[in-house]
């Protein structure tokens, strides 16, 4: 891991111990300790998604074609779309080849999964720590979580 790396999971770490955390808080911490070229890879990658998010801004309005009688898009699409995972490559959307829509595609199909599977898990989590919640309210979702699994292995 990197020396960036490791001061984020150790200031997360810390934050972490009083609960939740106030991300702004913690980054203004880290970004002290930082040297100059931390902070510029820092920067960097803060002006990416920067620019992935103006690029793609926008929906089927914005993206009219240059000439009048050409009609716009008849979807509401974003105005590019990141050609892979890491947002390295955006692309307009009118400049799509069929390859890269095919690959847009599966991109989202794969994000959606996985966001399915998050969804799942954080639901079966709190089905498990329901009963155990409406007989202690005052219980954090750990603790409750923690009585649920015992009562399940005891079961």
């Amino acid at each position: 891991m990197s020396r960036l790396s490791d001061l984020v999971n150790e200031a997360v770490d810390a934050a972490q111990q009083s609960g939740a955390l106030v991300v702004q808080t913690v980054a203004t911490s880290i970004l002290a300790s930082l040297s100059s070229e931390e902070t510029e890879q820092v920067a960097l990658e803060g002006l990416c998604r920067r620019v992935k998010t103006a690029a793609s801004a926008g929906r089927a309005e914005v993206l009219r074609a240059a000439s009048a009688d050409q009609a716009e898009l008849p979807f509401n699409l974003a105005r590019a779309y990141a050609l892979d995972v890491g947002d390295r490559q955006v692309k307009l959307t009118r400049e799509l080849t069929q390859i890269e829509v095919r690959r847009i595609i599966a991109i989202r199909k794969d994000s959606i999964a996985a966001d399915v599977r998050s969804l799942t898990e954080i639901e079966a989590a709190y089905d498990a720590a329901l009963p155990v919640w409406n007989d202690r309210p005052e219980w954090l979702f750990g603790q409750a979580l923690d009585a649920a699994v015992k009562l399940m292995v005891a079961a």
